[in-house]
């Protein structure tokens, strides 16, 4: 009888680490590990084709690649933008190589592409653009140009370093019209919140340096994510993303109406407290659906905490943000900080 005991016992220990092994080589073989690569890999990206009206008011189709997560929602964002009659110069994907490239070599500047992905470094090098992931859109460069500035010896004083491209210089006021002046056409200022509403949140118009008037982007923290994921879940955590930020608005119009939103990773973050989205996808104890519910929750329940982004130092909500209390939402920060 002991024997027998034994030999169950035996079996037990022997099946329990054969489904133990199972288990681990499953999860090594299934290969969940964070997007780290300088560009996105041509198998995430598509060629989305869009109809717009040039500057001379005729009817073009053009071309721009991006990442496939955010695809549909830049196609519908152009449709808004043709239905509106907003001018686009020029968007031709094929001008842009697929490999990678340095700033100058993307020529969309100078030719005044509209274009999306681009193997590249940011400007100034040091690492790789969210427009390397195809999840950053530059609109009529010439019309939306790129400033620069350099620091002085007054904090409070900047000199511009550079304007690119360099005809960019006669768009730095920012009104359509102007007396006894042409039209200015195709200035981006008036259709942020058509980028906005198909989750494309950021705007380099709103940065103090550099100001990129031109540049749409996805939030690194979140492209990263979507690379991370497969294309299915991803899509999926979008729309998600989408549905947050416009739960949040219907909620506080006036707020968002004066662009003081959060995005619904951050929200997520500080909820977690030390556990980034990519975290929870990665963690094997929680992974895909438990992130996604806790976007549900998010979009279902639009708390000001959550929705609003309140930088007044001293303020509760203000302290709950700060990198050495919320080292999640600390880390996500640190890498929307880079322009």
């Amino acid at each position: 009888m002991f024997r027998f005991s034994r030999l169950i016992c035996l079996f037990a220990v022997g099946y329990f680490l054969f489904i133990y092994k199972v288990l681990a080589d499953d999860v090594s073989a299934y290969g969940k590990k964070k997007f780290d690569d300088d560009c996105a890999p041509q198998s995430r990206l598509v060629t989305i084709s869009i109809d717009y009206y040039d500057f001379d008011g005729v009817r073009q189709r053009g071309t721009i690649k991006t990442l496939d997560t955010i695809s549909s929602s830049l196609k519908t964002a152009f449709n808004h933008l043709y239905v509106k009659k907003f001018p686009i110069y020029h968007a031709d994907a094929s001008l842009i190589p697929d490999g990678p490239i340095s700033f100058d070599d993307t020529g969309s500047e100078n030719l005044n592409n509209t274009a999306s992905y681009a193997c590249r470094e940011i400007t100034g090098g040091g690492l790789p653009s969210v427009h390397a992931y195809g999840a950053a859109i530059d609109i009529n460069p010439r019309e939306n140009p790129y400033i620069g500035f350099d620091e002085t010896d007054n904090p409070d004083v900047r000199v511009v370093r550079e304007i690119i491209p360099a005809e960019g210089w006669m768009y730095l006021t920012r009104e359509q019209f102007r007396e006894q002046k042409d039209e200015h056409k195709g200035i981006v200022d008036g259709v942020v919140d058509v980028f906005k509403q198909q989750g494309v949140l950021r705007w380099g118009g709103d940065w103090n340096n550099p100001i990129d008037y031109m540049h749409f982007e996805i939030y690194r923290d979140n492209a990263i994510l979507f690379l991370t994921m497969d294309r299915n879940e991803s899509v999926q955590y979008f729309n998600r993303y989408k549905a947050f930020y416009k739960s949040c608005q219907r909620a506080f119009p006036k707020e968002y109406r004066q662009r003081n939103f959060n995005d619904l990773s951050r929200a997520i973050a500080k909820k977690e407290y030390d556990l980034k989205p990519v975290d929870i996808y990665l963690d094997p104890t929680r992974g895909f659906y438990d992130l996604m519910s806790l976007a549900t929750e998010a979009i279902n329940n639009p708390m000001k905490e959550y929705c609003l982004f309140d930088t007044h130092t001293g303020s509760e909500q203000f302290e709950s943000f700060r990198s050495d209390s919320n080292p999640a939402v600390s880390e996500i920060d640190a890498l929307r900080a880079i322009k």
